[in-house]
C-alpha cells in the first residue's frame, strides 16, 4: 500500500491526491472530445467543477444532518471535508443535479455533452482505481492465484488493477467507435462500465451481501447493463432514418 507520498518534506495522502488527477484528466478528454462536436471545451470544464463542488458541499451537508447529534457541540467540525465525512450517495445525486441544471441554463445539447462526458468519466475511473489499489480500499477477496497481494492479513485478488484493465479497454471501445447518433457513446460507456463492474466485482472481497449471497453491486450493474443493452444494440429511429 502507498497511502502517503512525501513531497517537499510534506506528507501528502496519494488517494485524494489522485481523486484530483482522475476529475482533470477526465475534465481534460471531455473537454477535447466537445471541441469535436462544435462545442465550447469551457463549458465541459464549468459543468465538471461545479458538479464536483455540488458533490462535496452536499454530500457534507447530508452526512452533518445525519449525525447532527455529534455537530451540536463543535460546529466548526461542520467544514471538514475528509472523505469518510461525506455521504457519497446523496452527495453524487446532488452533483449530478447541479451538473443537469448548468447545463440546461446554457441550453446545451445534452446528449452530446454526455457523449463528450462518457469517455472522460471512464478515464477517471480508472485513475481512481489505481488510488483504490495504492490505498488499500475496495480490496479483492482472498485467493491463491500467483498474482495475488498480500492486504489486511491475506493474499488477495487484486481486484482494482482488474477494474483499471477493464477500464481502459471500455475506453478504448468508446473511443474507437464513431459516434453516428447523439447519445451513442454514453450508452456505450454506460454498458461498459456496468458490464466490467459484473465481472470484476465477483472478486471483491468487500461487497455488500444479500440473502441468497447475491452482491448487491453485481445486482445494480446487471440491470444498468440490461437497460443499457437494446440502446446499443439498436440506433434510433432518426438515425436509421438518416443513414437510409
Amino acid at each position: 500500500m502507498l497511502r502517503t507520498i512525501l513531497i517537499a518534506g510534506v506528507s501528502l495522502p496519494v488517494k485524494p491526491l489522485l481523486a484530483l488527477a482522475a476529475l482533470y484528466a477526465a475534465l481534460w478528454l471531455a473537454a477535447h472530445l466537445a471541441r469535436a462536436r462544435g462545442l465550447d471545451g469551457d463549458h465541459l470544464w464549468n459543468l465538471g467543477f461545479v458538479s464536483a463542488i455540488a458533490t462535496l458541499i452536499g454530500g457534507r451537508l447530508v452526512y452533518v444532518v445525519q449525525f447532527w447529534s455529534a455537530y451540536q457541540q463543535d460546529p466548526l467540525a461542520i467544514i471538514s471535508l475528509r472523505p469518510g465525512t461525506l455521504a457519497w450517495t446523496p452527495g453524487l445525486l446532488i452533483g449530478l443535479l447541479a451538473g443537469w441544471l448548468y447545463a440546461r441554463r446554457l441550453r446545451l445539447p445534452l446528449l452530446t455533452v454526455l457523449d463528450a462526458l462518457a469517455p472522460g468519466i471512464l478515464l477517471g475511473l480508472t485513475i481512481l482505481s489505481l488510488a483504490d489499489f495504492l490505498a488499500g480500499d475496495a480490496y479483492g477477496a482472498p485467493s491463491t492465484l500467483p498474482w495475488a497481494v498480500d492486504l489486511w492479513g491475506a493474499r488477495r485478488h487484486p481486484v482494482q488493477l482488474y477494474q483499471l484493465g477493464a477500464g481502459l479497454l471500455a475506453l478504448l471501445a468508446v473511443l474507437r467507435r464513431p459516434a453516428t447518433w447523439p447519445g451513442q457513446r454514453a450508452w456505450l460507456a454506460l454498458f461498459l462500465y456496468a458490464l466490467s463492474r459484473l465481472l470484476c466485482d465477483a472478486f471483491r472481497g468487500d461487497s455488500l451481501l444479500l440473502a441468497g449471497g447475491f452482491r448487491a453491486e453485481q445486482l445494480i450493474a446487471l440491470a444498468v447493463a440490461l437497460a443499457a443493452l437494446p440502446r446499443v444494440l439498436t440506433a434510433p429511429p432518426q438515425a436509421e432514418a438518416s443513414a437510409a
